[in-house]
């Protein structure tokens, strides 16, 4: 039905209806330069220890690239510029100097401009925290200390957008599989000397755990920590997390797992987790000669409940000129964000937050069973069997009414990635901009010496999504139809100008009507509506069909001539070809077409920075390149726009025009975003093209664009 529906559609109204198809294909690859925990295929459970994580490298970084372009797809890295700098710390950390490194390896083959620029980059925060429970400040100083980061290392990246860690900061009206609160990390335990401290001498493992009010997580330790006089105490410090209300300090001999709870310490749930600056940094002293018996659990139970947006989100956000937010396609959020009592809006829907100029819209992101803590197909494969099989046939699905059922057997890897496809198939067809998200570390470990099918090939990204575009490219012709992969910015927009027309139409305020062969399109209400529209000369071509939005006046109605207009006249008798071989046709003389044909009109790329007057040495190359085909030669004329005024006040208004003298045929033309002195400002534009020859006129075509910052 999704390959079927469009063609149907066409067929019932002659090719021409309100509304149009575009098929859309984002890829988000989540956490560039920090490492992802693994999945354990031996005991089913995810390994948080730091020697075990996946991180892409330098090759697996150019084995992205050669992918993307022999798939004619982008792929977008969220980043978080401070795991370049904990790599650095783990890597420099041996005592030896000899072992020491002093750039990362990642980092650099992303400064080559031929791999930089093969991908796009959003904003992931610096560090990656957890900011549920943080301040305002802080919240701020994460996106900000990034954009810096970013900016230093060239990366090109849009300001206005965020995507905060495993989307915090948001409610959460459902948490995820496993929904539980990562393990505390312990960063220290040193001996100290404390009043009335008993700790006998010796040497100790401890560890640390938290606790929500369903259960605990496992524990984070250090070990070898010898006590001795004079001291009699150990200061175990680590940082605070959101969600936990008590965390637990255990002890054992070394060598042993003799635990014991040395100390404890609550806190609320909510509690922040920051100074404004860094992570809060808590501590708990033991100081005790025998503790209470107690062993850190083998299984992470601290399940969160729902819960509502961080008061303080916002207002970080707005500090830091965030005006696109990333969220969870796959959950409702409540229509009052810090309210779960409030009405919840649609699963997916994108949504709005403040005043304008002040605020936020969501970015809805599709989730999938492409794991963050899997790099390997062997590891893939195992998670996706425990979380999907019946406890009876070996696994350990928990059926959840309306969000997973249970298999009744193992899936193969072939069958997992059929079902996955299946799923964003039906998004790619289904006229939904929304973008899928994975993590860096699916694209890490890839071996071309092993066979694609091999359990332990690396890149599972490349066998799920290489077998989407397959899929595509067998049913639909990329030449005449292609994906169209939009920015966060862009994908904002769309979702909202659709959620505007659906509404203006289920208002009533919209009626269109047939006429002679053409189009009448009258609004009805008080404002003005853009209206969607396929099979007249509104748009670009797409699918073979012209296609594209055009704004109706407040109470006005509109008359619109098809792309290509049947016709309405009595049938005739054409004459024969003449022997001069003139084309035979009423209105044409010597072989020449009496209408101007103006197709064809692209614009790429459609976000770009306006061109130097001389291009910097090691820069590429900024601006963009306008496209066109004509069917004879003609006056070609560009003309730049940008809207102004809202309501019934909005109206494009024009910036610059160009006029070039164009030949049969292709034609192109290199736009700096310059008109003379005058240099086009960051923001969104309209490119307006027509072509006159005498009395003929084809056009206009219209493309929208944005210049971004230099």
């Amino acid at each position: 039905m999704q390959l079927l529906r469009h063609g149907m559609l066409n067929w019932v109204t002659r090719g021409v209806f309100l509304g149009f198809q575009r098929n859309y294909l984002e890829i988000q690859a989540d956490d560039l330069f920090l490492p992802d925990d693994a999945w354990d295929p031996a005991t089913h459970t995810t390994n948080y220890g730091p020697g075990t994580a996946s991180r892409m490298t330098a090759a697996d970084v150019r084995q992205a690239m050669t992918w993307s372009k022999a798939h004619n797809v982008r792929l977008d890295f969220a980043f978080n510029g401070g795991g370049s700098q904990l790599w650095l710390d783990e890597v420099n950390s041996d005592a030896d100097p000899a072992n020491n490194a002093t750039a990362d390896p990642l980092v650099t083959a992303l400064q080559d401009p031929t791999v930089r620029n093969a991908f796009g980059f959003i904003n992931h925060t610096f560090d990656h925290p957890n900011i549920d429970c943080s301040t305002a400040p802080f919240i701020t100083k994460e996106i900000a200390d990034n954009v810096a980061w970013g900016t230093a290392h060239a990366l090109p990246l849009d300001r206005a957008e965020v995507i905060t860690g495993e989307h915090s900061g948001l409610a959460n009206s459902r948490p995820g599989n496993p929904g539980t609160i990562d393990p505390p990390s312990l960063n220290d335990a040193e001996p100290a000397t404390v009043t009335g401290g008993a700790v006998p001498a010796g040497t100790y493992d401890y560890a640390i755990t938290a606790r929500s009010a369903a259960g605990e997580t496992i524990a984070s330790t250090v070990a070898g920590v010898a006590v001795a006089a004079p001291q009699n105490a150990v200061t175990a410090t680590f940082n605070a997390v959101c969600h936990a209300v008590r965390f637990t300090l255990y002890r054992a001999p070394t060598g042993t797992t003799t635990w014991s709870v040395v100390g404890t310490l609550d806190r609320a749930a909510d509690a922040v987790t920051d100074d404004g600056t860094a992570p809060l940094v808590l501590s708990i002293t033991d100081a005790q000669a025998a503790g209470t018996a107690g062993t850190p659990p083998a299984v992470n139970g601290a399940a969160i409940a729902p819960y509502p947006q961080n008061p303080n989100y916002l207002a970080g956000l707005n500090a830091a000129g965030i005006g696109f937010v990333a969220t969870d396609a796959s959950k409702a959020y409540p229509s009052v964000a810090t309210s779960l009592a409030s009405a919840p809006l649609a699963v997916g829907a994108t949504f709005r937050q403040g005043t304008p100029g002040a605020g936020f819209q969501a970015v809805p992101r599709y989730p999938s069973n492409v794991y963050y803590n899997v790099s390997r197909q062997g590891q893939q494969l195992d998670e996706y069997n425990w979380i999907y099989v019946a406890p009876a046939n070996g696994g350990g699905c928990v059926a959840i009414p309306q969000v997973t059922t249970c298999r009744t057997a193992a899936a193969t890897w072939d069958q997992y990635v059929t079902s996955e496809n299946n799923v964003m198939f039906r998004h790619v067809m289904g006229n939904d901009p929304r973008p899928h998200f994975i993590h860096q570390s699916n694209l890490a470990d890839y071996n071309p010496a092993l066979p694609e099918t091999d359990p332990n090939q690396g890149g599972i990204a490349y066998s799920v999504f290489g077998a989407l575009l397959q899929r595509y490219d067998t049913a639909i012709d990329r030449a005449s139809t292609p994906l169209v992969q939009l920015t966060s910015t862009q994908i904002a927009q769309t979702l909202s100008r659709q959620e505007t027309w659906a509404a203006n139409l289920a208002g009533g305020k919209v009626t269109a009507w047939l006429q002679d062969g053409r189009l009448h399109v009258q609004n009805a209400g008080a404002t003005a509506v853009d209206v969607p529209i396929t099979g007249t000369t509104i748009g670009e071509r797409y699918a073979n069909q012209r296609s594209g939005w055009t704004a109706i006046p407040a109470g006005t109605e509109r008359e619109l001539a098809p792309d290509e207009p049947v016709n309405t006249a009595a049938p005739g008798v054409s004459p024969a070809p003449s022997a001069s071989g003139a084309s035979g046709r009423p209105g044409a003389a010597g072989g020449t077409s009496a209408r101007l044909r103006l197709t064809n009109v692209r614009m790429s790329p459609r976000q770009f920075r306006v061109a130097h007057r001389r291009p910097r040495p090691g820069t590429r190359l900024d601006g963009s390149r306008i496209t066109w085909r004509l069917n004879q030669a003609a006056k070609v004329r560009l003309r730049v726009e940008r809207v102004t005024g809202q309501g019934r006040n909005r109206r494009w208004v024009t910036v610059g025009t160009l006029t070039r003298s164009a030949r049969k045929g292709n034609g192109v033309v290199r736009f700096t975003g310059r008109f003379g002195k005058r240099i086009l400002t960051p923001r969104t534009y309209r490119l307006t093209v027509s072509a006159t020859a005498g009395d003929l006129k084809a056009g206009p075509r219209r493309i929208t664009f944005r210049v971004i910052p230099a």
